[in-house]
């Protein structure tokens, strides 16, 4: 094994590193060397720093190993690999060759570090920039996030974002936000509730919880207990309340899904919430006080409640025509649409902030006539109408499940082919379904069992091909 300075060994010459690559070639064609070492003196941002470097010669190309393990402080990207997993697998000798150079950095950076920092300029006269402030996500971040996340509801996911936005720019907010999506089954309501709550946690400079809770379960008086906990001496006096994870964290999203099933009483209690922002809460928490603060939360509603009309509300099945389109007819290569009366210029051209408002007066009138007092309807900040799905948006799920269905089997698809696409399109669509849910049984009726006899290989990706009766999984190249 030769003895070697890491410094030294990443700055050898283009041809010394041909030469070392000879070597190592030799180790995969030769069964007793297994790999190339040098005994190395690593940066002094690694504990310890006297460690064995391997050079591999693999199926797939070449690999760094070393021995022992060691502690790394610095920010090389390969040294960090190093450090966590102990070996980097390289697809050509060129990423080697790469890799070595940035150790080469590396070292100067690590002497450097230990030299007298006074001396390597005039400080007088550099200028620090001060730090920024972070920004929350704007309106068109949030915007353009959840329509790739949300298929099929621009306008919806718009008025999400436009109402969140502005929630989110507050530097004092005095209560949450309240949204009531209502709309069908199945055309995206959870799935916006779910998408906003991601993109709050990956992209806000606080860290945002998620809380999800099915309101189905709420339909007796004493699950308010669940909410805000059970009075002293009752049963469930010491189990977790819903709104605890406020207590831990006062930057959540709560999702209540099925808002129609919940008791009246579970209804009451998100009065003070909306409206205040508070709520009392049944024992002492973490903090010492007995009162939930929600001003930095956002409470986001689902409901099956047709709401986009002042008529009572009427639950509707399947995908119907929207409410304003009165007829659509194909005459040659052109789509007419009649609208009814009453959807007139200045309501198409109107602006957001007055769309926002239009819709969430007649949802709230709406929701008043299928018996919701009117206290409770009037404090939800926004309505949102998911309306129902086009067959474009349909079609554009029915891919998205194929991919998420491939991942349930630990397999990328990088490609479907069109015949597969367009006979699953066929099957899925030649009944009445009710929603796009139900597109997930036909997908797996077909698709499953080549899903499941497809070795699972760590970082491949896959066409699908072949037909519907007989799909291939393919290797991508």
């Amino acid at each position: 094994m030769e003895r070697i300075n890491l410094s030294v060994l990443s700055g050898v010459s283009h041809e010394g590193m041909l030469q070392l690559k000879s070597y190592v070639d030799m180790t995969g064609s030769d069964a007793q060397y297994q790999s190339y070492d040098y005994e190395c003196l690593f940066p002094k941002t690694c504990n310890p720093r006297e460690v064995c470097l391997s050079f591999v010669k693999t199926a797939d190309g070449y690999a760094f190993r070393v021995n022992p393990h060691f502690r790394y402080d610095g920010g090389n990207a390969i040294m960090v690999l190093l450090a966590d997993q102990g070996t980097v697998s390289f697809s050509s000798w060129q990423e080697v060759e790469q890799a070595l150079r940035t150790f080469t950095e590396e070292n100067a950076r690590s002497s450097t570090s230990g030299s007298d920092l006074d001396s390597l300029t005039d400080w007088d006269e550099i200028s620090v920039p001060e730090p920024s402030e972070p920004k929350p996500p704007s309106f068109e971040h949030l915007k353009e996030r959840l329509q790739k996340m949300v298929i099929g509801q621009d306008d919806s996911t718009e008025t999400i974002a436009y109402v969140v936005a502005q929630h989110l720019a507050k530097t004092h907010a005095t209560k949450p936000v309240g949204i009531l999506a209502y709309g069908q089954p199945g055309v995206g309501k959870s799935e916006a509730a779910k998408a906003l709550a991601k993109i709050l946690s990956q992209d806000c400079e606080q860290e945002y919880a998620v809380s999800w809770t099915d309101l189905n379960n709420f339909t007796e008086a004493f699950a308010v207990n669940r909410l805000i906990g059970a009075p002293a001496g009752y049963v469930g006096y010491e189990d977790e309340a819903v709104f605890e994870v406020v207590a831990r964290n006062p930057y959540t999203v709560f999702i209540f899904d099925e808002l129609d099933k919940a008791h009246p009483e579970v209804l009451k209690t998100f009065m003070a919430i909306l409206d205040e922002g508070r709520c009392a809460s049944r024992k002492t928490l973490s903090d010492g006080s007995r009162e939930f603060d929600f001003k930095h939360c956002i409470f986001f509603f689902t409901s099956n409640y047709d709401l986009s009309s002042n008529q009572p509300a009427k639950r509707k099945i399947g995908f119907a025509t929207l409410d304003s389109v009165e007829d659509i007819r194909m005459e040659g290569n052109e789509v007419n649409i009649n609208y009814r009366e009453g959807q007139t210029d200045s309501v198409l051209n109107e602006s957001l902030p007055m769309r926002i408002y239009r819709e969430n007066e007649a949802a709230r009138r709406a929701l008043i006539g299928v018996g919701v007092l009117r206290e409770i309807a009037s404090r939800f900040q926004c309505f949102v109408n998911f309306k129902p799905l086009s067959t474009k948006a349909k079609t554009c799920i029915l891919a998205k499940q194929i991919v998420e269905m491939g991942f349930e089997y630990s397999h990328a698809i990088s490609y479907i082919a069109p015949g597969i696409m367009q006979s699953l399109i066929d099957a899925a669509m030649s009944g009445d379904s009710l929603t796009v849910r139900s597109f997930k049984s036909v997908i797996e009726g077909y698709l499953a069992p080549v899903f499941a006899r497809t070795e699972v290989i760590e970082n491949r990706t896959y066409r699908l091909e072949g037909t519907l009766d007989e799909p291939q999984m393919i290797p991508a190249e």
